[in-house]
């Protein structure tokens, strides 16, 4: 399912149906099964445009994951909220007439929830399904966000593959975030040595005893006696030497 072979993903399901009851019932891993249980079914809904008939068997998967996962909220397990909501957002987006302002105000909620209780990769993971869902609805501008933030936050969890994956599958996105970052980093780079050689400069002056201010070129302070404002009004280095 994260590297996007829903197919893979929907037999996988069909052939471990009745595992979390019977093996990890209470477990984290049986929550965490339905939860992918449930997305993969939103993904089969969302890639087969069949009959009812054909679909009620992803339709019946769906609500049973969303049932688990409300029920296990309704206990007081805080770990799920996050993964409930991501699925109800999902599961909105399937809907005949859908609101594109509501579905990001839905999506949102999952991401920003998934953050607050610490789960990176299911805050990457949606992210990249609302990025999926405003490509699918032609929307790039609000597709490369979360795209990119997608990127991101899978690059910090240490997901490489799914990185690459969606490099590949979002090329315009990506490479055009991944240079303009690179840019901005070189600038604030930049900005930092300037500011940290300014301010190592200013605090040679007053913790260096044998800097003395007579010795100073008329540029480097203002005022007079006792009282000189030691900021620097021009500063240039040469190989390595302030002057």
């Amino acid at each position: 399912y994260y590297l996007g072979n829903y197919e893979l993903a929907g037999e996988l399901s069909n052939l471990t149906q009745g595992y979390a009851e019977t093996h990890r019932k209470g477990d984290f891993l049986g929550v965490r099964y339905n939860f992918i249980d449930g997305l993969t079914a939103l993904a089969m809904l969302g890639v087969r445009k069949g009959s009812f008939l054909s679909n009620r068997k992803w339709k019946k998967r769906k609500d049973q994951s969303i049932k688990k996962l409300a029920r296990l909220r309704d206990r007081g397990n805080v770990n799920v909220n996050h993964m409930l909501l991501l699925l109800e957002a999902e599961d909105y987006t399937l809907k005949k007439r859908v609101d594109l302002q509501e579905a990001r105000l839905k999506f949102g909620l999952a991401i920003s929830t998934a953050a607050r209780a610490g789960f990176q990769h299911d805050n990457a993971l949606a992210n990249e399904r609302a990025g999926v869902f405003f490509e699918h609805q032609g929307d790039s501008e609000w597709a490369s966000i979360y795209i990119c933030r997608s990127y991101e936050r899978w690059a910090i969890y240490g997901a490489h593959s799914i990185c690459k994956q969606l490099k590949a599958r979002y090329p315009r996105y990506i490479t055009d975030q991944l240079q303009r970052s690179s840019s901005n980093e070189s600038n604030q780079s930049q900005r930092r040595s300037a500011e940290s050689a300014k301010y190592r400069w200013s605090f040679t002056l007053f913790q260096d005893a044998s800097v003395k201010l007579e010795k100073l070129p008329t540029r480097a302070y203002q005022g007079a006696g006792s009282h000189c404002d030691l900021r620097p009004l021009e500063l240039v280095e040469e190989d390595g030497i302030l002057t």
